[in-house]
């Protein structure tokens, strides 16, 4: 999990203030927004402790998805990525639907749709999504 936790850390801006996140959500740390309310603030050590249990949530919900175990590196990727987009978009996703199939290459393939920032293609959204396209790959069979 520790692995997991610093990618999103490098790939995730923190903010100790609240903050609209793409979905027009009121979020604060890394992107939570599960009772936080505007206004509110939070430490840096508030925000490690929330992407933990954040993350260990992740981990358990998209187990619940998938049908095919990940390895830790599809695991990262995909923690990752549903951390951005949330749950709900990957649990309807081509991705998923092409990794319980088993075809890897095509879930690969799917990291790229999701490059937005909510309103429009973001470089940094697109730099994100090919470092975990990238991480997904790590020691997958060509």
């Amino acid at each position: 999990m520790k692995l997991i936790i610093e990618t999103i850390k490098d790939l995730t801006p923190v903010s100790l203030v609240t903050y609209t996140n793409k979905e027009g959500k009121i979020a604060l740390g890394y992107n939570r927004t599960l009772g936080i309310y505007n206004g509110q603030e939070v430490t840096q050590e508030e925000a490690d402790k929330w992407l933990a249990s954040d993350v260990f949530a992740l981990h358990k919900a998209i187990g619940s998805l998938l049908t095919v175990k990940p390895n830790k590196n599809q695991e990262r990727a995909l923690i990752s990525l549903v951390h951005d987009i949330g749950l709900d978009t990957f649990s309807k996703s081509e991705l998923r639907r092409h990794f319980n199939n088993g075809n890897l290459m095509l879930a690969s393939s799917e990291f790229k749709i999701y490059n937005t920032n909510g309103r429009a293609v973001s470089v940094a959204v697109v730099r994100r999504r090919q470092i975990e396209q990238n991480i997904f790959n790590l020691g997958v069979a060509e």
